[in-house]
């Protein structure tokens, strides 16, 4: 079904604003800056975010982009330089609105599972799916939709029991589904077009043809159409990396020769690594391994220390830029104590099979001035490590052992690869691991979101009164600023997300 959604307007700090045109994060087309300027030509648009909003009055839940603007900018300004930000409803579930999304008042936008909308790589389309809850002894079922920003339309397909979520490959060609089947509660993949997604007969099952396995997305290939994904049999608890490739229908199996359960693997950027994380069982503790992706040749990169090591995280790095840098974390099983390690080497002048790999770095070894009583002991790490784009600093979450015991609040840190760690921000709630940067960017500002404030109160009007729940921190410094996206709008605001390009999404 195809459908076209009207352009809203909204009124900012006094400036009329026109609704948003389609803009990849950190960039503004020349359709969006000229029809800012026929509005004010003091006012320029830039950086976009992807929100999730819900009126309070009227109790429905939509997408709504972000928009930074400039006023008096010659260029467009990033999330964190904006001077004011426009906002656009671009659904409408609300059953009194004209056209509503939501067929029925069972219907709701997203899945539990997957409670937002998920970009496209280039940042013109939205994959989200609209899902019905479960009656009585039925499964739940859902629909999945494709949204294009410019020209601002719609694509739904036929409502299927299972269904929670659906993304687009990096290439954007394919749009995966993702599925829990109904009778077995396995985990199932297929793949169709996003032109197709409103014919189910175009929609084929994409992974291993065993029934009995659990199969799971498991991250994007970067520069492709190819995914992967971990197939578990759940009787034995084995489970294998596939790379799928949904043109060819290619799946090649990646970790036959880890001789060890895989818990979870992360691709280079360049495709040509995988990095999986191994779980032993005696001693209980897990490793990391590498493994060449075109020989399947393994080697462990964390023998030598002893720890339970898990959360591998590749850095972004330049195309000439030879060496190969991985950052985890390792715990000591003894003492419980956490630390930062950077594994680096070249891995194109390196044989996995026969060649020692170069050691491990323990980045936090040495004591950490700004780290809560100065070093690591008694801490614990509490998400996952996150390079800036640059692949200068390591970002990651940790608190006391207490605070992570009752649930509290953790603070973010960010670890320059020849330096000490710094704190750049604390919060009452434990849900700032959903912090991520834009590819799309050098600079080194972290998206966070802010889970114990709601975005209600219009901070406009009550100046120093910090309480919105988007906020933009700057990584590189040691006295960090903090910059707050004053929507001037009474929404519920959630899972911000840069628009394109994104961390959280795409390598």
């Amino acid at each position: 079904m195809m459908q076209t959604l009207p352009t809203l307007w909204t009124r900012r700090a006094g400036f009329l604003l026109l609704g948003f045109l389609a803009c990849a994060t950190g960039c503004a087309d020349l359709q969006s800056v000229e029809a800012s300027r026929a509005l004010d030509e003091a006012t320029a648009s830039g950086q976009t975010l992807v929100v999730v909003g819900t009126d309070p009055a009227a109790m429905s839940t939509d997408i709504y982009l972000v928009r930074a603007l400039g006023i008096g900018a010659a260029t467009a300004p990033s999330i964190a330089q904006a001077d004011s930000f426009g906002i656009e409803a671009i659904t409408q579930s609300d059953p009194d609105s004209i056209d509503p999304l939501l067929g029925s008042d069972t219907e709701r936008l997203f899945s539990e599972a997957v409670p937002f909308p998920i970009p496209d790589h280039a940042g013109n389309r939205l994959a989200f799916v609209v899902s019905t809850p479960a009656q009585d002894d039925e499964s739940p079922t859902a629909r999945p939709a494709v949204l294009t920003l410019s020209p601002r339309t719609t694509v739904q397909g036929p409502e299927v029991a299972g269904l929670f979520g659906a993304r687009f490959t990096w290439l954007g060609e394919y749009l995966l589904l993702q599925f829990t089947d109904p009778d077995t509660q396995l985990g199932r993949l297929q793949v169709t077009s996003p032109e197709l997604l409103d014919d189910a007969t175009t929609w084929t099952d994409l992974g291993p043809e065993d029934s009995s396995l659990d199969v799971q997305f498991h991250g994007l290939v970067a520069e492709s159409n190819a995914v992967l994904a971990l197939a578990t049999n759940p009787t034995t608890g084995w489970s294998t990396v596939y790379r799928l490739d949904p043109e060819t229908g290619e799946q090649t199996p990646l970790t036959e020769q880890v001789e060890t359960t895989v818990a979870h693997a992360v691709l280079s950027p360049n495709g040509q690594v995988l990095a999986v994380t191994t779980q032993q069982l005696q001693p209980e503790t897990r490793d990391i391994q590498l493994v060449d992706v075109l020989t399947g040749k393994v080697q462990s990169i964390t023998d030598q220390l002893n720890s339970d090591c898990y959360w591998p995280a590749f850095a972004s790095t330049d195309a000439t830029d030879p060496i190969t840098r991985l950052a985890f974390v390792c715990q000591y099983p003894d003492s419980g104590r956490p630390d930062i390690v950077l594994w680096s080497g070249v891995l194109d002048e390196m044989d996995l099979a026969t060649d020692s790999a170069p050691e491990p770095e323990i980045l936090t070894a040495a004591p950490q001035p700004a780290v809560f009583d100065g070093t690591m002991d008694e801490l614990v790490v509490r998400s996952p490590p996150q390079w800036d784009p640059r692949g200068e600093r390591i970002v990651f979450g940790a608190s006391t052992e207490e605070q992570a015991y009752n649930g509290d609040g953790m603070t973010l840190f960010a670890l320059p690869l020849n330096g000490t760690a710094y704190p750049i921000y604390s919060s009452d709630d434990t849900s700032v691991d959903w912090a991520h940067f834009s590819r799309s960017s050098d600079a080194g500002n972290l998206l966070v979101w802010e889970r114990s404030e709601t975005g209600l109160e219009d901070t406009n009007s009550s100046p120093g009164d910090y309480n919105q729940p988007i906020r933009v921190v700057s990584t590189e410094s040691n006295t960090p600023q903090i910059s707050y996206v004053e929507l001037g709008v009474d929404l519920r605001i959630g899972y911000p997300l840069f628009l394109g390009q994104n961390s959280l999404f795409y390598p």
